[in-house]
């Protein structure tokens, strides 16, 4: 059964994911200190500065882990492009139309998962599963902007904000 090649599959850390997303996902509080402009998009914890406040918020929490299930159900259904189509289709239309996020902080968030990951997971989370999943980031990211297109995503100039 190759035990060497679920190493380097990104579904590998799917158990670990896991269990990141039971301890509230990728650490929230991260991403808004790594990009404070990002807040804006949160009414509840738009005005929070203090990392320790953000990162006991229960809605921050709960965020994150929609964050997580999401990324997960991707990993569970690589072998369906239909599902994963799908289920990062209605994550990226929501994102435009409702919340009316930049799909630039998706890019930034990948960046903050595999920096948390290899930070949380350094024994398996080698160069070859780092590539992985940074190509999986990139899979990702490329279904989200394509949905922002498919609702026609306009995006605003920083000088228009």
């Amino acid at each position: 059964m190759g035990g060497g090649r679920a190493r380097h599959d990104p579904g590998h850390l799917g158990a670990r994911l896991r269990e990141l997303r039971g301890r509230g996902g990728v650490h929230p509080h991260q991403v808004l200190r790594e990009l404070p402009s990002a807040k804006q998009y949160f009414s509840q914890f738009r005005d929070m500065d203090d990392p320790e406040e953000m990162e006991r918020s229960t809605q921050l929490r709960k965020h994150a882990g929609r964050v997580m299930n999401a990324i997960n159900t991707v990993l569970e259904n690589l072998h369906d492009p239909d599902k994963v189509s799908s289920v990062l289709g209605l994550v990226g239309k929501a994102h435009a139309l409702k919340h009316k996020v930049e799909p630039m902080y998706f890019k930034i968030l990948s960046g903050v998962i595999l920096e948390v990951l290899s930070e949380d997971y350094p024994d398996c989370f080698t160069a070859e599963v780092q590539r992985a999943w940074t190509k999986l980031m990139g899979l990702l990211y490329w279904h989200v902007t394509g949905a922002y297109a498919e609702v026609g995503w306009v995006q605003l100039s920083s000088s228009a904000v």
